[in-house]
């Protein structure tokens, strides 16, 4: 069951308590995210969220710079182009999911919110594991010729998201890393795991 805050008479407002009176005989299980609060029966299972190990934007124009500390993840496809890599640990992970889904919250939107590819959890070329604060547009991992999928525009105070089931099966538990890239001049920007609303990625089991 989904229950807009809208319908609680609570969009943009802040709730310190809600009450709930259970009429039924089976308990009640909660959870919110910022859209909604969600209601599930016993039998349900909730979704995991996991945040980034690493993340950070790399830039053509400026190819041994480090970004891995900012608080935003860019994207530009221009004379400088700009990409954002993250890295998610799935060790958590008893099974593959049912569903996975990598979610950015957008601080400036544009009209192409960019594609996500699986890509190598290693720097370009070498063994080493790749981490945010080394990361540059030199190293940093090659992009596959097919996305696992596109988000299209991208509007600034939304989430975005982008359906990346089979590269996280394909991972198996271990770590999974993905390279977002635009195709617009138009600059994109999203919340980093430094920043307020950091990446996630929604494990539905």
């Amino acid at each position: 069951m989904l229950i807009p805050l809208a319908d609680l008479g609570a969009h943009e407002t802040s709730i310190s308590q809600l009450t709930f009176v259970n009429t039924g005989d089976s308990a009640l299980r909660f959870w919110i995210d910022d859209l909604r609060l969600v209601a599930a029966d016993e039998s349900a299972v909730l979704p995991i969220i996991l945040a980034a190990t690493d993340d950070a934007y790399v830039v053509s124009s400026a190819p041994r710079a480090n970004y891995g500390g900012k608080p935003v993840l860019r994207l530009r496809d221009a004379a400088a182009d700009i990409r954002s890599y993250l890295k998610f640990d799935l060790g958590a992970l008893d099974e593959p999911p049912a569903r996975a889904t990598l979610r950015l919250y957008a601080s400036n939107g544009g009209p192409d919110g960019g594609a996500v590819f699986a890509v190598g959890n290693t720097y370009r070329a070498v063994a080493t594991p790749w981490v945010e604060r080394r990361l540059n547009w030199r190293n940093a991992p090659s992009l596959p010729a097919t996305p696992l999928d596109e988000a299209g525009a991208a509007v600034a105070g939304q989430w975005v998201e982008w359906d990346v089931t089979p590269a996280v099966v394909a991972a198996a538990g271990g770590p999974v890393s993905f390279a977002l890239r635009n195709a617009s001049s138009d600059l994109v920007v999203y919340h980093s795991g430094e920043g307020a609303r950091p990446p996630e990625l929604v494990i539905e089991p």
